[in-house]
């Protein structure tokens, strides 16, 4: 585990990671905490994908979502945002805790895709990205990036 004092966005900006671990829930409208931020940056990508059904939100759901960087073709490798199902967050977006599927699901998508380096966001996740450190501790070369 790293922990690094950039914004989420600022990482995947300047093409530091390879995903970026993103919470959202099913009765979540409008997305919040992260979720929002990055939806808003994309041009509601997020709420597209989750309006037509693609993604739910549900517990255990996790979804590798490709998105290129700006000025990057299709031939360039993109980054990942990793949408994992999660419990509503709270007025502020933040969230305690995730359920033990979502989190099993991240760990075994994290193993099966090939990402070295991702990142949580404790403003995001708040006490859920110590259970992610905890958890994705023995997901074979995944390095665990934590921004404030």
């Amino acid at each position: 585990m790293k922990s690094i004092e950039a914004s989420p966005e600022q990482l995947l900006a300047e093409s530091k990671l390879d995903a970026l671990i993103i919470a959202i829930s099913r009765s979540e409208r409008p997305l919040r905490g992260l979720a929002s931020r990055i939806d808003w940056k994309l041009r509601g990508a997020i709420s597209r994908f989750m309006k037509s059904g693609a993604v739910s939100g549900e517990p255990g759901e996790c979804t590798l979502l490709p998105i290129l960087r700006d000025g990057l073709t299709a031939a360039d490798e993109p980054y990942r945002l990793v949408l994992i199902g999660s419990h509503e967050a709270d007025a502020e977006g933040k969230r305690s805790s995730l359920p033990a599927d979502s989190i099993e699901a991240l760990k075994k998508n994290l193993q099966k895709s090939g990402l070295k380096k991702v990142a949580v966001s404790r403003s995001d996740l708040g006490g859920a990205a110590d259970q992610i450190s905890k958890q994705l501790s023995g997901a074979k070369g995944v390095e665990l990036w934590i921004t404030p």
